[in-house]
């Protein structure tokens, strides 16, 4: 995680040098006329993630949505003008970090979940803004991003009298471990909550969204994307289709 914030934050330093100096050049050939500056820089933003598996039979037509999972998700962009100022390429990096937690207790069994994943994302987004008042614009995205999956896990533990046990699976390489301490009873009735097939971790979506930016500088966005690749990885499963859908909603500053 660390290691993974001083990336983030060294793409964050080179983008805003290139914003700063790319400004500075649009200032000084900039009409009196102007009453909002569409902003051509950089931005970071965070907020609330909803993401959920939409797994659909495609010999049934029976389509089921899972559980979702929530979180966070961080994001750098960078704005580069195609036209006039209205429509730009916004190219980004991005990371969402999302849980579910379960509790499946009975009796005397005590027994907690957590299901923890990592993504990494890089979007690459057509904008279009609209200044509709001084110090206010308006905003459109549509465009793709791409997906790599860091990590998947589901880990539970379980409270059997005065021993404890736990068991984890890696939802990417389908490995389970447990401790001895394990009774098989109790692994047989965890084992159910994992996925019948192994995820896939890249993953290609399509989003659309939309925001505002205030004074040229706070921005706020709600968007969606619809997941393009079938997550399942596992051939034998043919009728079987599954995609990963996220729904957002971020603030952020822009530079």
């Amino acid at each position: 995680m660390k290691r993974l914030f001083n990336v983030l934050l060294a793409i964050a330093l080179m983008l805003s040098a290139t914003s700063v100096s790319a400004r500075g050049f649009r200032n000084g050939h900039r009409g009196h006329h102007d009453f909002y500056t569409v902003t051509d820089g950089m931005g970071i933003s965070a907020g609330y993630a909803h993401s959920a598996y939409r797994l659909s039979d495609w010999a049934t037509d029976e389509v089921k949505k899972a559980d979702g999972l929530n979180g966070l998700n961080f994001l750098i962009t960078k704005d580069f003008s195609i036209y006039e100022d209205m429509i730009f390429l916004q190219p980004g990096v991005g990371y969402t970090y999302l849980n579910d937690s379960r509790n499946m207790s009975e009796g005397a069994v005590r027994i907690i979940g957590d299901w923890d994943e990592h993504y990494l994302s890089i979007p690459v987004k057509i904008k279009y803004e609209l200044p509709i008042m001084e110090n206010v614009c308006v905003f459109a995205k549509a465009g793709p991003t791409l997906v790599a999956g860091m990590s998947s896990s589901m880990k539970y533990r379980a409270r059997i009298g005065d021993e404890n046990a736990a068991i984890s699976y890696n939802v990417y390489s389908g490995k389970v471990r447990s401790n001895d301490v394990m009774p098989g009873a109790v692994e047989a009735v965890i084992r159910t909550q994992f996925p019948a097939a192994r995820y896939r971790r890249a993953d290609l979506q399509f989003g659309l969204s939309a925001g505002a930016v205030l004074f040229e500088l706070l921005e706020a966005e709600i968007g969606y994307d619809w997941g393009i690749v079938n997550k399942l990885k596992e051939e034998s499963i043919d009728d079987l289709k599954m995609r990963r859908q996220q729904f957002y909603i971020t603030v952020g500053i822009r530079f």
